[in-house]
């Protein structure tokens, strides 16, 4: 899980900001920045359930890198985010996540994907977002209950 998750996400970080480094000259007079990585934590990464160490842990890494890399991208107008998601309706989930399950204080179900994307499509298109870790999870703390 720590390869997957924090290894895989500082890689992939990596790789990404080398490639914006090289395909593009950049310029001090540059009005902008030259992109923007939105990396993927969660809100156990603060809120850690029992029987998920291991989870937790990756998703608290990947919380920890974002402001130490945003700094050291900033040189090269790169900015780097995370969102630290609640529970979402997604195939991985469909098993125990239902529209019916309690996921927060509100709205109380489980997060649709077209809000995380809108969130992502949000710290793209504001610059003074950089270092952040944005909670979207509708309040909660702690642990779901599966009804």
């Amino acid at each position: 899980m720590l390869d997957i998750n924090v290894l895989g996400s500082f890689n992939v970080a990596q790789a990404v900001a080398q490639s914006i480094i090289d395909s593009e000259k950049i310029d001090e007079e540059l009005q902008g920045d030259s992109g923007c990585i939105v990396m993927t934590s969660s809100y156990v990464s603060t809120d850690g359930q029992s029987g998920s160490v291991g989870y937790t842990a990756s998703k608290g890494a990947i919380s920890a890198m974002v402001l130490p890399m945003a700094r050291d991208l900033a040189r090269y107008k790169i900015r780097v985010n995370a969102i630290a998601a609640g529970v979402f309706l997604t195939p991985i989930n469909s098993a125990f996540v239902t529209e019916a399950t309690c996921c927060g204080e509100y709205p109380r179900r489980p997060g649709r994907p077209e809000e995380f994307s809108h969130l992502v499509q949000s710290l793209f298109e504001n610059e003074m977002m950089n270092g952040a870790v944005v909670r979207q999870d509708a309040a909660l703390r702690g642990a779901i209950s599966i009804e």
